[in-house]
């Protein structure tokens, strides 16, 4: 015998529906938001710019240091972003290690591609769009999977910095639930 009492605990709860529409909008902005990041930065890393290499060494110090919560509370503090669904995406815009491989995928596409480009008159931003990211597809593909199952499953921040329960996302919503019917 099947019992739907939890089935229908959980869809009366009316917070339910907040989570999901704060965690969908997270999940779709946040993902947009990322790659758009994440393939900037790294098409920039494989151009042959002055002081490239301490700029790739200073942003993988970042994936292996970071300044402490306590002084990442107050920028998020300072920046207004408390209290609001965007603390869910800007401070985490990008992943390190996955603009590290895409970067490196980009540096694998030969450069003769980008030289006739030039020749016929194409400019950086035109090399990136037509050629660049139709050749990238499926390691785009992969990487927006990966930022939007991270995105989905982002609950710290939420835990951390928004404290109205309309704008938590769907996790933080269910560990109330779960919370509450402990309770009861």
């Amino acid at each position: 015998q099947v019992i739907w009492d939890n089935y229908k605990f959980i869809f009366n709860f009316r917070l339910i529906w907040f989570g999901v529409g704060n965690s969908a909008f997270i999940t779709v902005v946040g993902t947009l938001f990322s790659m758009a990041m994440t393939i900037l930065c790294a098409y920039a890393l494989t151009k042959n710019i002055p002081g490239r290499r301490a700029i790739r060494f200073i942003i993988v110090f970042t994936m292996y240091f970071s300044g402490g919560i306590i002084p990442y509370y107050l920028l998020i503090n300072s920046l207004k972003l408390n209290n609001t669904l965007w603390v869910m995406i800007i401070p985490q815009g990008i992943n390190i290690f996955y603009m590290l491989v895409i970067s490196n995928f980009f540096s694998s596409i030969p450069i003769s591609l980008e030289e006739s480009a030039k020749i016929d008159g194409a400019n950086d931003v035109t090399i990136l769009w037509k050629i660049i990211l139709p050749l990238s597809l499926p390691i785009l593909a992969t990487f927006s999977l990966y930022y939007a199952v991270d995105r989905w499953n982002e609950w710290w921040h939420g835990m951390l910095f928004i404290r109205s329960v309309e704008k938590q996302p769907l996790q933080l919503v269910l560990r109330q639930i779960i919370a509450d019917a402990q309770f009861l």
